[in-house]
């Protein structure tokens, strides 16, 4: 019979070839792995992957997690045994005396024979890693042991359709599920480096470690010991975060991160190294350097590749380069840089990447030239890389002193790192590097008091020099659409005024110069609407800021933006959904699950995701990611925001009584303001701090800080912030306040301003039905805290007017809201009570009657149904099953 005829044999129409798009959630992966083991209708699974994924990791957690597995008979295919006919299943056939000269379908006969005779075994599962490279014969052998339905496989390769023809068939034939995987997502990630290093991780480590490692799981768990090795991550307190020292990779990483090439002959290790040392190289200068086919054969390996923005050939993966670049020699990197600066002189179009050759210079012991430091410093600032811009600078020596140009970008590079001591410094230099080619309206221009942000001087002077030029080309990515110096200096301008918080200038600033409604199609024009949606949020124009947000939202799913400005424009859409009460991911006018917990943007998405679930009111899933971040912004916090973070987390912990923790953390900020930017971070500091001394027992205190904050934001036409100091200071029980939110609100938008108009028009009318529809309003936007306080109000409100219709409308709502009462809840209900009503109704939560109440409490029979009536008309309910349910938090 021909192998395929009886690989074949018993396959019928039941079974549809089950291909899927690739598996994103690993423990999904295992579920639908471990069920094609127990099924009747698949003979098991085919995991898919490129090395590293953890595909042998998933089949092993399977295998250690499926209770109804026996024996398991691990196969791997491999170079040596796939040339040699049963080689793979050399020691299952001398376990049972089998030889492999006998004919396939007698050794299936004989397997089945043995393996069906072992009592109470279980399901027998044949393992096979390394599938790609299993020899025919045993394919042949192992797919007819599962359609004789005597073992279920688990299958590993690479690719599927380099499988033997056997394998190929069953999974054709719908009897194998087919998982694909890809690299780890960085949320997956997290939980691998979470065990690894036994300890929680800030999300910037993690995104460092997953980028390194471009997803792979194998090498992620290499480079965790080089990281902690080289103090690139280090411990802070209980977590791990991310530190400033350069990365050091191991041999046994570096091994690993080059054996996938295979061999490769000296010409493509040369032209590969090249590569690696040049950052980018032309396709014409790469042909000059290197055979067709030596360039062939390293795209084919994936090594290289062409990149499309740029039209450069680029080392493909960056650890890679990484690996290459520490292994050359010093000799050899000079060699190689001659050869290279030999071909530049003969090429009239710069054809290497401006930094990296800056650097290979350097590394080399030469000199770096005016010129090609002055690119490499304008190229890394305009990409957003002020590491490398700073270092480029130190190595101008006396060059960067006398050029105003050079001065220029090191102050650029100052400021990208959150310098501006030294950004001021830089300023200061150039002017005096340029006062022999700045004209005295030029320099009163530089020095105009609203020039007076070092950050607005510097794209003013990009201007002038510009004008003049001796200005750096400016060289943004081909993504971006490039825009005047004009637009650039009205976005350091913004900035400025957001930085201050004087928010009524950005508008009359921005008006109209967002460009047209719709999506903003430049890295300046996002920022300027993001700027503009933000002020109107906080001001008075609601409605507009969640359109522009909406504008935003849509800009980041087509503008490939530097991974800095991206975290920035996720953070202040995230903080329009708070200000205006609308939920991020609640899926309006293009806001997407993205900007709600992503795990992409590091320390600001975390830091921001901490914030807004404090600010709902859930401390434990905002502790998860408060403190990783306070660690991180602990060890470095370029915005300043260390100081609000510890706020939050303080409030979080004092949430859930935990109030050890809260202390410790309240002690640094008594000076915090001084060192806490203005505007919204000094907004947020203040109101956690009010919040948190309110659960400390000091309300007295908070409701004048919030007061005081509410009066402040009045003064500045921040209307969005007052109203959320005012409702603050309204929930912590100071009723004098509701008219002071009701006229806030009165002139705000937003769900939010719906909100407050209902909570604080409940209280002064002491209507507690409007106070209901505030608790349906707070709970849609997911402001469980919020809820709870207005909750509790309706229900004092209801028992207070003494109608019972309304009082049994409050307590359905307080059922019905999913909320358990604990013992220590029943004690609260119960407080509505007097101490002998109180008593009664325990007895009758006991079980007792009428009348055995009475004599317990030494009354009559009339006087407990008297004390009943009562406690139904407080707690609206109408019968002692409702009564119950109401003490007990149960529906009867």
């Amino acid at each position: 019979m021909n192998r395929l005829e009886w690989g074949c044999v018993g396959m019928g129409s039941p079974w549809v070839a089950s291909s899927a798009p690739p598996v994103a959630d690993r423990q999904q992966a295992v579920s639908e792995v471990s069920r094609s083991l127990t099924s009747a209708y698949l003979f098991g699974s085919v995991i898919v992957g490129k090395p590293g994924v953890g595909k042998s990791n998933l089949l092993h957690e399977v295998l250690d997690g499926t209770e109804s597995i026996g024996r398991v008979i691990y196969l791997r295919g491999t170079a040596l045994s796939s040339g040699k006919p049963l080689n793979a299943l050399a020691f299952l056939l001398k376990e049972f005396g089998l030889s492999a000269e006998q004919e396939p379908q007698m050794l299936v006969e004989a397997l089945v024979h043995h393996l069906g005779n072992v009592p109470n075994q279980g399901t027998v599962v044949i393992a096979v890693d390394n599938a790609d490279s299993l020899d025919a014969v045993s394919a042949d052998v192992i797919a007819q042991l599962a359609l004789s339905l005597s073992v279920k496989l688990l299958i590993v390769c690479r690719d599927l359709t380099d499988c033997p023809s056997s394998l190929m068939t069953l999974w054709l034939e719908g009897a194998l599920l087919r998982i694909d995987l890809n690299e780890l997502s960085q949320s997956e990630a997290h939980e691998l480096l979470a065990q690894t290093l036994k300890g929680p991780l800030s999300r910037s480590a993690v995104h460092a470690l997953w980028g390194y490692a471009a997803g792979n799981a194998r090498l992620m768990k290499l480079l965790v010991h080089d990281f902690v090795s080289s103090g690139k991550i280090v411990r802070q307190g209980d977590v791990w975060v991310l530190g400033r020292a350069h990365l050091h990779v191991s041999h046994p990483t570096a091994d690993a991160v080059m054996a996938h090439l295979g061999p490769l002959t000296d010409q493509q290790t040369a032209l590969l190294e090249t590569l690696a040392l040049a950052g980018h190289l032309s396709m014409g200068m790469v042909s000059v350097l290197g055979s067709v086919q030596d360039l062939d054969h390293l795209q084919d390996i994936g090594a290289i590749h062409l990149a499309r923005d740029t039209s450069q050939l680029v080392v493909t993966d960056h650890l890679v380069a990484i690996v290459i670049r520490e292994r050359v020699g010093s000799f050899r990197r000079l060699q190689l840089l001659t050869r290279v600066r030999q071909l530049q002189a003969k090429s009239t179009v710069p054809a290497i990447h401006p930094v990296r050759y800056a650097e290979w210079m350097m590394e080399c012991g030469l000199s770096l030239d005016e010129e090609s430091g002055l690119r490499a410093l304008a190229y890394a600032n305009d990409h957003d890389d002020p590491t490398s811009a700073l270092m480029v600078a130190a190595g101008l020596g006396e060059h960067g002193s006398t050029h105003p140009a050079l001065r220029l970008e090191t102050a650029r590079a100052h400021l990208a790192a959150d310098d501006e001591g030294s950004a001021v410094e830089a300023m200061e230099m150039f002017v005096v590097a340029a006062r022999d080619c700045l004209s005295a309206e030029e320099e009163r221009r530089l020095r105009k008091p609203e020039h007076r942000s070092v950050r607005v001087q510097i794209e003013v002077a990009r201007s002038i020099l510009a004008g003049h030029g001796c200005a750096p080309g400016r060289a943004p990515s081909p993504a971006f659409v490039d825009v005047s110096g004009n637009d650039e200096i009205l976005l350091a301008q913004a900035e400025r005024a957001a930085s201050e918080g004087r928010y009524e200038l950005i508008r009359p600033m921005l008006d109209g110069k967002q460009g047209e409604s719709g999506t903003p199609v430049s890295e300046i024009g996002i920022q300027l609407t993001c700027l503009l949606a933000l002020a109107d949020a906080i001001r008075d124009r609601q409605h507009e800021a969640l359109a522009l947000a909406a504008e935003v939202t849509a800009g980041l799913q087509h503008l490939r933006l530097a991974h800095r400005i991206r975290a920035r424009l996720m953070f202040r859409v995230q903080l329009i959904c708070l200000i205006t009460g609308q939920k991020a991911d609640a899926g309006w006018t293009g806001i997407t699950p993205e900007l709600h917990l992503t795990s992409g943007d590091g320390t600001a998405g975390e830091f921001m995701d901490g914030i807004s679930l404090a600010r709902l009111g859930r401390p434990g899933e905002a502790l998860a990611v408060l403190v990783p971040a306070l660690a991180q912004l602990q060890v470095w916090d370029p915005g300043g925001l260390r100081c609000v973070c510890s706020a939050a987390t303080a409030f979080c912990h004092a949430l859930q009584g935990d109030f050890g923790k809260v202390r410790p953390l309240m002690l640094p900020l008594e000076d915090s303001e001084r060192v806490t930017p203005a505007g919204l971070p000094l907004f947020t500091l203040r109101y956690f701090r009010a919040m948190t001394l309110a659960l400390l027992g000091s309300t007295d205190q908070a409701v004048s800080m919030l007061e005081e904050q509410a009066g402040e934001e009045f003064s500045a036409g921040n209307f969005g912030l007052e109203l959320i100091a005012r409702a603050a200071a309204l929930r912590l029980g100071t009723k004098s306040t509701a008219r002071a939110l009701l006229e806030t609100a009165s002139r705000t938008q937003g769900p939010f301003s719906d909100f407050c108009s209902f909570f604080g028009e409940g209280l002064t009318m002491k209507k507690p039905e409007l106070l209901l529809e505030a608790v349906h309003m707070a709970e849609d936007l997911g402001n469980h805290l919020f809820a709870a306080k207005v909750r509790e109000s309706a229900r004092s409100m209801a028992v207070a007017s003494g109608d019972r219709n309304v009082t049994r409308q409050v307590q359905r709502v307080i059922v019905s809201s999913g909320l358990q009462l604990n013992d220590e809840d029943a004690d609260e209900q119960l407080n509505l009570l007097t101490p002998r009503e109180r008593e009664a109704a325990q007895l009758v939560k006991a079980g007792l009657i009428n009348r055995q109440i009475a004599q317990q409490m030494h009354v009559s029979v009339r006087t407990v149904e008297g004390y009943l009536y009562q406690i139904y008309v407080k707690l609206g309910v109408s019968n002692r099953a409702d009564l119950i349910a109401a003490l007990e938090g149960e529906a009867s």
